[in-house]
């Protein structure tokens, strides 16, 4: 640990009030797309729905974060997630989490996208050390263990341009025959 103080870091009042305008600007951004999909929708596709929830924090392995889940459901054998991390220094990215029952049918969905998401093993919804390092093999078969997808999101120059790209990539999941 270093013992110096960085004066010009923490007195940088600009870059602190830029770091606050964009987490405000992701929060604001989760917000109006978890609004896009009421719990009537949510639950006429999967039953035991939660809604959605908008959360931040400040220590992700210490970097700040922004998260949106909708569904919510994260019961090891019968739930379901989507989750959008954005992850300060990391990038954004986009999981679909899936209990034991839906394992198969998350390979089928990526398999159908051309394997446009990467596969990990880690039902740890908060081991982000770990899920986002894919497994290995091409042909996953375990299906009888919880799943998660997942994908970074390049970013656009625009908040629209993101909600587009997002709300494109939730509705391909929700209207997906699961």
């Amino acid at each position: 640990m270093k013992e110096e103080i960085n004066r010009r870091l923490l007195e940088n009042k600009s870059l602190w009030e830029e770091i606050n305008q964009q987490t405000t600007l992701f929060l604001s951004l989760f917000t109006e797309l978890s609004n896009q999909y009421n719990q009537e929708r949510l639950t006429s596709i999967f039953p035991f729905a939660k809604g959605c929830k908008v959360t931040k924090g400040l220590q992700l392995e210490g970097y700040p974060y922004q998260v949106l889940d909708l569904i919510r459901d994260f019961d090891p054998d019968s739930g379901f997630n989507i989750r959008i991390l954005n992850w300060w220094g990391h990038g954004l990215y986009l999981l679909v989490l899936g209990g034991r029952d839906f394992g198969g049918r998350l390979i089928e969905f990526n398999l159908s996208h051309t394997s446009s998401f990467s596969i990990s093993q880690d039902f740890d919804v908060w081991n982000y050390k770990k899920i986002l390092h894919p497994v290995r093999e091409k042909n996953y078969t375990k299906v009888h263990e919880s799943l998660q997808i997942f994908k970074k999101i390049e970013l656009p120059d625009t908040a629209t341009q993101l909600q587009v790209v997002l709300s494109k990539e939730i509705d391909r999941i929700l209207e997906y025959p699961w």
